[in-house]
């Protein structure tokens, strides 16, 4: 064979090679994306069994996919595996570094295992990235781990910072409810029960169905009358 065939004929196996790899390349990140997006289904149906298995699936073709692993974090925390949680959602940071979603989600399974330092870091972070178009998470939850923390100060500082993302003309959600909640618990937790009731007394206003306000509200007006009858 003359060498310039041989050559050609070595080209075209490489180029069919790489042609097979990439076609089979595509037809995994399909496949993966279809099960992510039926577990995805499942996970809003409170399916978190079937959604795991869909994710796990998923997981075998692309196992370098950050959505996938986020979508692990998801439903492993939702089954109570904080563990397994925080491994995947660690993952899919590692392989995304920006994937805000995924350091929210992580520092909200760190709370839950009262892991109140580690998630502080991821916070932090979070609620200084300008292009995140939900800094009330992150916020809220800074908050909540200052206030376990007891260093109430801190804690009143990203509460109220928590409430100035809605003074700033954002729609009135649940985030929003938790914060005066929480920045209610910060006070009465400091002596402040003036402030305390009024910041319980605004959570009311806009979502009088919450039982926890009223719960905390309840025991503000306790510590209060218990100040008074001894005298403070």
């Amino acid at each position: 064979m003359h060498k310039n065939c041989r050559w050609f004929t070595l080209f075209l196996v490489i180029a069919f090679g790489v042609v097979a790899c990439t076609s089979k390349e595509e037809k995994h990140k399909k496949q993966a994306a279809a099960y992510r997006e039926l577990a995805e289904a499942y996970f809003l149906e409170r399916q978190y069994s079937r959604a795991l298995q869909e994710l796990l699936k998923a997981e075998k073709l692309r196992p370098e996919d950050a959505l996938i692993q986020n979508g692990l974090g998801l439903v492993y925390m939702m089954k109570g595996k904080y563990d397994l949680s925080e491994t995947h959602f660690k993952k899919a940071i590692k392989l995304q570094s920006d994937y805000a979603e995924a350091i929210n989600n992580l520092a909200t399974v760190l709370l839950r295992q009262e892991k109140w330092d580690e998630a502080i870091i991821y916070l932090a972070d979070l609620s200084q990235n300008l292009v995140y178009t939900t800094p009330q998470y992150p916020l809220l939850n800074l908050g909540w781990a200052y206030f376990n923390k007891k260093e109430y100060a801190q804690a009143e500082k990203y509460y109220k910072l928590t409430l100035k993302h809605y003074d700033d003309g954002f729609p009135k959600d649940m985030t929003y409810i938790k914060a005066l909640g929480g920045l209610g618990r910060t006070y009465t937790a400091t002596g402040k029960f003036a402030e305390a009731l009024g910041s319980f007394g605004k959570a009311i206003k806009w979502a009088p169905t919450v039982p926890d306000t009223y719960y905390y509200m309840g025991r503000t007006y306790q510590r209060c009358q218990d100040g008074l009858s001894q005298g403070y």
